[in-house]
């Protein structure tokens, strides 16, 4: 009978978007695991929740770094949450600096010789099913887009998806999860959706009980 291999360490994880709603979150969730030895969070900004051992490292919008970080603490799993899905929040070129050329960079570091990292968990969001007046009542993972997607942030994560999967099919020996988060409603969490039912008045279309996407 061959002996299973005996795990030394706990795991080592990096957590993209430290400083955002999901990101913050995740880290909090990876503080109450005793199976996690390290815990690494980046981001532009500080985090907005309290963290006891996660260690914080400021980095630039593209993560031009990622690849010494997952190096030198030779990280095997990478949470990637930091992908921005509100396009009021800033320009289009900086959307695209984040969510496709950082996430390029990430995938850079995951895959490199040397490279330490065997799970990749990405947070993606159902924008890349657009939205159209003949979509269904229900997607699937698999269901195409019914229109060319126009706006950027569609077309950005459209394009971190083609990463994603070109990345699993390269490197086999990682397993890759993909997650299309929707719309979330909280009192912590400030998107278009809550900022819409937050005004005095819901706008509605006057004589048509519109679908909600």
């Amino acid at each position: 009978m061959t002996a299973k291999p005996v795990r030394t360490h706990g795991r080592r994880v990096l957590v993209t978007g430290l400083g955002t709603f999901w990101g913050g979150r995740m880290a909090q969730a990876l503080e109450a695991d005793d199976t996690v030895d390290v815990i690494l969070g980046l981001d532009t900004v500080e985090p907005t929740v309290e963290l006891e051992r996660t260690e914080y490292v400021r980095v630039d919008a593209n993560y031009s770094i990622l690849q010494k970080i997952v190096r030198a603490a030779q990280i095997d799993t990478i949470l990637h949450t930091f992908l921005v899905v509100d396009p009021t929040i800033m320009s289009p070129r900086s959307m695209h600096e984040i969510n496709v050329i950082g996430t390029m960079n990430l995938f850079a570091a995951a895959s490199a010789p040397d490279s330490t990292v065997r799970t990749v968990i990405v947070k993606s969001a159902t924008a890349v099913y657009g939205c159209a007046p003949e979509d269904p009542t229900w997607f699937t993972e698999d269901t195409p887009p019914s229109r060319v997607l126009r706006r950027p942030v569609e077309r950005s994560l459209d394009q971190v998806e083609g990463y994603v999967r070109d990345f699993a099919e390269d490197n086999p020996h990682v397993t890759v999860s993909l997650l299309r988060y929707s719309n979330v409603i909280g009192s912590e969490i400030s998107t278009p959706l809550t900022r819409a039912l937050e005004l005095p008045v819901v706008p509605s279309v006057l004589g048509f009980d519109a679908k909600f996407q």
